[in-house]
């Protein structure tokens, strides 16, 4: 096939037929190969609709208005590096976590005895006591942070355990409530489940998963101007499955680009402000637990995680 305008491509069968060469670039690739004689190689190039990665490289036949383009499958490299780059994130998550929990358990160890001996004095009247109630309370709120960064440091991304309801919701509000209050975004957690029920998760994963979605939750808020902004965690039983459903309402998801937001190094988001990883990062840590992520059509932006209960 010989063109030499885009005009003239855009007609013909090859583009009617296969639309991807439009969408990411290749047909203009090709022009530019047969207009300057300079060969192009695009390494990698994602193909959505495969959901592989090529390494691609287009050249001129010497001599002729023949190209010659060389498609080669590198979805096993690429994939490999996603994983390295997940490994690698979760280890500095992993020692950073070890090292703040390192230095704060110290000082509330030193609290925890203070506030004991405190409440050995009979002296102290019904409001020093209610105040001590109050400062104990928050102490045990750290203490279950720190106990979760423990968790943190010692965790990989491929083991599994069991976890109860209870625990999750008490983590998730530990983890989140605080630094969404901050920002003046109500956080909800709501579970349809017993408390008695148990998950089988890897809680680095799970934790890593539920950061990426309230982090876009927060973008997604930040970017509209509404009166009340919430994010809302909610868990359901789905016969053998939990599904963790994480709504906002903030901007949405272009409906043009919904089955694309799980491709590796596609944003929406500004030059700079995002990877395209974390989605895509995401969902293959929900699949390495024997469960899924993805997206639902719904007037709030709603991403489901499925993960496996006991």
């Amino acid at each position: 096939m010989r063109v030499s305008k885009k005009e003239d491509l855009e007609t013909d069968s090859i583009v009617r037929d296969y639309p991807v060469v439009l969408e990411n670039g290749h047909f203009e690739d090709c022009i530019k190969v047969l207009e300057t004689g300079e060969s192009i190689v695009v390494d990698p190039q994602y193909n959505h609709h495969i959901k592989s990665y090529y390494r691609v490289t287009i050249s001129r036949v010497k001599n002729t208005d023949n190209l010659f383009v060389f498609f080669s499958d590198v979805s096993a490299r690429e994939e490999q590096k996603l994983k390295d780059v997940s490994t690698s994130k979760l280890a500095t998550i992993g020692e950073m976590a070890g090292g703040v929990a390192h230095e704060i358990n110290t000082p509330i160890q030193m609290l925890s005895g203070y506030l004991r001996r405190l409440g050995r004095n009979e002296s102290i009247d019904d409001d020093g006591k209610e105040a001590l109630g109050l400062a104990k309370n928050k102490l045990d709120s750290i203490s279950r942070i720190v106990k979760n960064l423990k968790k943190l440091s010692r965790g990989s991304d491929d083991q599994l355990q069991e976890i109860a309801i209870e625990d999750l919701v008490m983590n998730l509000k530990s983890f989140h409530q605080k630094r969404l209050e901050d920002q003046k975004i109500d956080f909800i957690v709501n579970s349809d489940l017993s408390h008695e029920e148990k998950l089988v998760i890897n809680e680095t994963s799970l934790h890593q998963i539920i950061t990426n979605l309230v982090n876009n939750s927060i973008d997604s808020l930040f970017d509209k101007d509404v009166f009340e902004k919430f994010v809302r965690i909610s868990l359901g039983l789905d016969g053998d499955f939990v599904h963790i459903k994480v709504q906002d309402n903030g901007i949405g998801i272009d409906k043009n680009v919904a089955d694309r937001v799980f491709d590796p190094l596609f944003t929406t988001k500004e030059v700079g402000k995002g990877t395209g990883l974390g989605l895509s990062l995401s969902k293959r840590l929900a699949i390495n637990m024997g469960g899924d992520l993805y997206l639902v059509e719904d007037e709030l932006t709603t991403f489901i995680l499925k993960v496996k209960k006991v």
